[in-house]
């Protein structure tokens, strides 16, 4: 049975959960002679397990809302008998020592070359995107603007829409400063 568990046992995470039926299958055992063979491995504190169940999708109240699945079982390796651990030991040779860790630098060092190339690098492209600086500067440029400077950008030059605008402004329908500046902010730099 502890064969069996361990063919079933993922070897990397320690993850065993395999069902009943799948033990006796591949330990070639009854189902009940698992059961009492896992009995017998839990008493020496070789094997564990822990019940799990999964939820059923019942309705409340239209029967269980879980299910029993398989139980997940923890091996104890430290507590295997020594001919356990040695068969273990012959069958994983090197796999189950522990890999000494290696400790990884930063890498290497760049040397004075390879940052005069990163920087001009770097001026190079930052000349190429130069039309989304010069956009930013005609932004800031039209945000100090006059009204009028602001409108005719806002149109195209459509005249006829400019002065309907124009005249929404200048209307005396008791529009608010509030209003106004709602419209066309000032631009606001702190000193």
């Amino acid at each position: 049975v502890l064969e069996a568990l361990f063919s079933v046992m993922d070897g990397k995470s320690g993850r065993c959960d395999p069902c009943l039926d799948t033990i006796a299958k591949c330990s070639r055992l009854s189902r009940r002679t698992v059961v009492r063979q896992l009995e017998a491995l839990r008493r020496q504190k070789i094997v564990d397990w822990v019940r799990r169940t999964v939820k059923t999708g019942n309705a409340k109240g239209e029967g269980p809302q879980r299910q029993q699945t398989s139980n997940s079982y923890f091996i104890d390796l430290a507590g295997l008998p020594v001919e356990i651990l040695r068969t273990l030991r012959q069958k994983l040779g090197d796999k189950l020592r522990e890999t000494a860790r290696r400790m990884t630098g930063s890498g290497a060092v760049p040397n004075r070359m390879a940052i005069k190339a990163e920087r001009l690098l770097k001026g190079v492209t930052g000349a190429l995107s130069a039309k989304g600086t010069a956009n930013q500067v005609n932004r800031r440029a039209l945000a100090g603007a006059s009204a009028a400077a602001r409108i005719e950008h806002m149109y195209g030059g459509d005249v006829e829409a400019m002065r309907e605008h124009m005249a929404m402004l200048d209307g005396s329908d008791g529009q608010s400063a509030s209003a106004r500046l709602a419209l066309y902010p000032l631009l606001r730099t702190k000193g």
